[in-house]
Parts: C-alpha cells; structure tokens; sequence
C-alpha cells in the first residue's frame, strides 16, 4: 500500500516542509513499485553458472553445402574446449584458446556447456 499524506499534521508546517515531506513519500512509492516490478521480472531468471577461467565447449552451427560437400548432420555439434576469458555481459562472454590464451570468439552463455 503506498503511504497517504495526513494534511491535518501538514497545515502547521512550513511549506519546505511540507514539499519535503511528500517528496520522500513519493520516493519511497517509487522505489517500492520499482523493487516489485524488478522481483516479477527476475523470477524466472537463473544466475549464470560459469566463472571467468572456467573451461567452456560451445555449440558449433554446421551449414549444409551441397556444392562444398558438407553435410550438417555429420558435422560436430560442438567445439574444441576453450576457457572463459572475461564477461562482456552478464549473459555474454568472450573465450580464449585454452592452450595458448587468445581470444577467439565471443558466445552467449546458452551455447556453452561445462568440460571436464
């Protein structure tokens, strides 16, 4: 429930006062609406499993080509093992070469699975 304002308290106060009064009101409304909006939001959110070092395979798209002679189907589904260098966004990283370092590619963390 959002707080009301007792406008009988206010009418002795000095009208800074009152101002402040509602703006804080006002403030601990928004701040309330914004927590509820952003708990609805994140429910069905689950927290990134991986860590920046981690050893990582992602998922490899083969193309079909008839005239190359590739054949999806028959391709690997997924990569050599790589780590995680570091975290472009909270969903999104960038991996590295796990012998050697360089950074390859970047891959949602979607694509990616764990290698042990």
């Amino acid at each position: 429930m959002s707080a009301r304002v007792d406008k009988s308290a206010e009418a002795s106060w000095p009208r800074t006062n009152i101002l402040k009064h509602r703006n804080l009101i006002v403030l601990r409304n928004l701040r309330k609406a914004s927590d509820q909006v952003a708990r609805r939001y994140n429910a069905g959110r689950k927290a990134t499993p991986f860590r920046v070092g981690d050893v990582v395979i992602y998922r490899v798209k083969v193309l079909s080509s008839k005239g190359k002679g590739v054949s999806a189907k028959l391709g690997l589904t997924w990569s050599k093992p790589m780590v995680i260098a570091k975290f472009l966004k909270t969903n999104v990283v960038q991996l590295a070469n796990a012998e050697t370092g360089v950074v390859l590619r970047k891959a949602h963390v979607c694509q990616l699975k764990g290698y042990h």
